[in-house]
C-alpha cells in the first residue's frame, strides 16, 4: 500500500516537474521526468510522452502514444477525457496532412480546458510545437513592426 501511494507522488511530482521542463523547451530535463511516469496508464500522461516526442521530431513513436491516449480517454467520460481525446485527434490529422486539424483544434479550444490540463497539454495556433510563451512573444514583436 506504502509503495503504491509513494509511486503515485513520485509520478504526481514527476508529471509537475515535465510540464515545468517542457515549459522551459528543456527536452532534456523533460525526457528525465517522463521516464518516471512513461508505463503509467492515464491518458493525459501518455499524450504528454507523445507530445515530448513530437518536439523531439520522433513522430513514429508519437502516432503510437496518441492513439493509445485516444483509445484509453475514448473509454472515459467527462470533459477532460474529451479534450485530451481532441488533442491527440488535432495532432493525429496535422501528422497526416489532413484538412480538418483546425476544425478538431478549434473544437477543443471551445471545450475550455483547465489550465493545468492546457499546460500540459497546448494547443497552438501556429504550424510549429512550440512553447505557449513564445507565441506571445512572437505576436507581441509582430505588433511593435512598422
Amino acid at each position: 500500500m506504502f509503495k503504491k501511494v509513494s509511486q503515485f507522488f513520485a509520478e504526481v511530482f514527476a508529471a509537475a516537474d515535465f510540464r515545468e521542463s517542457m515549459r522551459e523547451n528543456d527536452l532534456v530535463s523533460a525526457r528525465e521526468r517522463y521516464s518516471k511516469f512513461q508505463d503509467d496508464e492515464d491518458p493525459r500522461l501518455i499524450a504528454m510522452g507523445a507530445r515530448l516526442h513530437l518536439m523531439e521530431r520522433n513522430f513514429n513513436e508519437a502516432r503510437i502514444l496518441l492513439e493509445r491516449a485516444i483509445s484509453i480517454a475514448s473509454q472515459k467520460k467527462g470533459k477532460r477525457h474529451r479534450y485530451i481525446c481532441e488533442y491527440c485527434k488535432y495532432y493525429l490529422s496535422r501528422m497526416s496532412g489532413e484538412e480538418d486539424a483546425e476544425d478538431i483544434r478549434l473544437n477543443a479550444l471551445a471545450m475550455a480546458p483547465s489550465r493545468t490540463l492546457f499546460d500540459s497539454l497546448p494547443l497552438y495556433q501556429r504550424d510549429k510545437f512550440e512553447d505557449r510563451n513564445m507565441v506571445e512573444a512572437m505576436r507581441q514583436a509582430e505588433k511593435m513592426k512598422p
